[in-house]
């Protein structure tokens, strides 16, 4: 995996891997960060993807999960 910028990166590493669960949803919206917004190619945008997929546990998103993180926007004051 490619280390990211700044504190994010320190973080990243110190997370226990067993502990972390990624919604696929979340891949998805890397995947459309990383086209759009940094322009990376489609192949370099897939191999980072599968890589962070590689890294932790991937869990479906489902409705009830998009229902649990629309109440975290208002409880914390997150965005979606």
């Amino acid at each position: 995996m490619k280390p990211v910028a700044g504190g994010a990166c320190i973080l990243i590493m110190e997370l226990i891997h067993r502990d972390v669960v990624l919604p696929a949803q979340t891949l998805g919206e890397l995947s459309r960060v990383l086209s759009a917004k940094s322009q990376r190619n489609p192949a370099g945008t897939r191999q980072a993807v599968l890589e962070w997929a590689d890294c932790f546990f991937v869990a479906d998103s489902t409705w009830a999960c998009l229902q649990s993180a629309l109440d975290l926007t208002v409880d914390h004051q997150l965005q979606l």
